[in-house]
């Protein structure tokens, strides 16, 4: 992974799946529902209900993120 600089370089045990458990985690921290943290990261359901449940949770996605977008805004301070 590329350095941004000598004090923002990753860690090295750092992999891109962390950046995703870190969203996941926060996101159920805000009140996400677990199926749309799942449709979030692209996880397939199994069973009858992905055979029967086309609802794309687009709304419900879109929630979330605002959200995650939010708290990051909060944790680096910028102000909009």
């Amino acid at each position: 992974m590329p350095s941004v600089g000598k004090w923002c370089s990753p860690p090295p045990w750092f992999t891109p799946h962390d950046l995703r458990r870190t969203a996941a985690s926060h996101m159920a921290s805000l009140g996400t529902q677990p199926l749309v943290i799942s449709r979030l990261l692209n996880h397939k359901e199994g069973g009858i209900t992905q055979i029967y449940n086309r609802y794309s949770y687009d709304v419900e996605k879109r929630e979330a993120m605002d959200k995650w977008a939010d708290r990051i805004t909060g944790m680096v301070g910028i102000d909009e």
